[in-house]
């Protein structure tokens, strides 16, 4: 049953007490009416008007608090809710943009923009951090939690890997530099050569290695996004 539900009855609830409340008090009143000429004084029914008029403004007080508590707790779940969904499509959204740049091939011809990809996909990671975070204070599935878990340790080994890789890149780059202001020779050009070649293979195997990862860790990318689907419809249509 959800809050408004709930609210609902409750209002019903109160209604029904108050009328049996004021009927009770009216029948006491009645009574003392019909008997009055015997037992009771016109002070007597004043009082007991004064008493009927007392608890039926306090029974409206406290009908109102408790209505205005329950609204309350209404809109609290309410945005609750909204979180939780929240929650969801922002972690699916900095998981994405991160896989991608792992994915991604920077410039190797240039060691500042390789530094750069590195800073870019190190500052991803930790946004994948902090909405995971999140995810765990709003959802409550196990599920889509570990298999998270689970992909984000298989990424971040891949990146530790290509960001390894890229570091010598960069390095074979500063020795490719130191080579090129120098007087051309044919043991230079041969050396600069080699030093290219290598650049090259380097790249070569970290994009294999990466794509070969990737493959193994498709499926469960894909279970992710089902899981974070179903939760999302799972909100938004509440079980009752």
């Amino acid at each position: 049953m959800d809050i408004n539900t709930i609210i609902n009855v409750i209002a019903i609830i109160l209604a029904i007490g108050n009328f049996v409340c004021l009927y009770s008090i009216s029948q006491k009143k009645a009574y003392y009416e019909e008997k009055g000429k015997n037992l009771a004084t016109k002070e007597d029914i004043g009082e007991i008007t004064k008493e009927i008029k007392s608890v039926e403004s306090q029974f409206i007080n406290e009908t109102e608090k408790l209505k205005n508590k329950l609204a309350i707790l209404a809109n609290a779940q309410t945005d609750i809710t909204s979180m939780e969904r929240q929650a969801i499509i922002e972690v699916n959204k900095s998981l994405f943009l991160w896989i991608d740049s792992v994915l991604n091939i920077p410039n190797v011809n240039s060691s500042n923009q390789i530094d750069n990809y590195i800073n870019i996909q190190n500052q991803l990671y930790k946004n994948v951090q902090q909405d995971e975070i999140v995810l765990r204070l709003f959802v409550k599935s196990d599920n889509i939690h570990n298999i998270l878990h689970k992909i984000i340790l298989a990424f971040l080994k891949i990146q530790v890997e290509k960001q390894l890789k890229c570091h010598e890149i960069i390095k074979i780059n500063n020795e490719i530099d130191d080579i090129k202001p120098d007087t051309p020779s044919k043991e230079k050009r041969e050396k600069l050569q080699r030093k290219i070649e290598e650049r090259k293979t380097a790249l070569e195997n970290i994009s294999e290695k990466v794509l070969e990862k990737y493959t193994t860790i498709s499926p469960m990318i894909n279970e992710f996004r089902e899981k974070s689907k179903e939760q999302i419809y799972k909100i938004l249509k509440p079980e009752h």
